[in-house]
């Protein structure tokens, strides 16, 4: 037990991160990619973003969606937001059991996509961030579709997007 005024008794806790990511392609063999991603901090919504992100198949487009989430974490951190851990929520239960290690990375066109993701959460772990990863239905996504969605065009309403979170905190 510290005594009061004990400096290790004061020491702040960071928060919890969450970001919930989609993915999607103007074509589902290979298309423009795009990323939805919503981040919250303490479940108070501290960003959107909505990014095209090159070209690719649906699959490539929701890891994409995670990388760009995994990499905004980390600015995150570099801006001096406090947090202690991330969830990654995804609808893409393929990729949500490749980054949990439920399931082996088959495909070639994915793995260089994982590498970089698992890279970005062994980056996040030297900085002392627990990551998880959580596979929660697509109504729960919602916000981050519509984001994804506008990034390749799907939709034409840019109304509450947000294209540089950075602004917000």
């Amino acid at each position: 037990m510290h005594a009061m005024g004990d400096e290790a008794s004061t020491t702040r806790r960071g928060g919890q991160l969450s970001i919930t990511v989609d993915g999607a392609a103007s074509n589902s063999r290979r298309g423009r990619n795009g990323a939805g991603i919503v981040i919250e901090l303490n479940g108070a919504v501290i960003a959107e973003i909505s990014e095209e992100t090159g070209l690719g198949t649906n699959n490539e487009a929701e890891y994409k969606a995670v990388i760009r989430g995994l990499e905004e974490a980390i600015q995150l951190h570099k801006d001096g937001v406090a947090y202690d851990s991330v969830d990654v929520n995804s609808d893409s239960r393929l990729v949500i059991h490749h980054l949990t290690g439920q399931w082996a990375v088959q495909a070639v066109h994915l793995r260089a996509l994982y590498i970089r993701a698992e890279e970005l959460v062994l980056y996040l772990g030297l900085l002392g961030k627990e990551v998880s990863f959580n596979n929660i239905l697509r109504t729960r996504t919602r916000r981050a579709d519509e984001l994804a969605g506008v990034a390749i065009g799907r939709s034409g309403s840019t109304e509450g997007v947000i294209y540089t979170p950075r602004k917000l905190y």
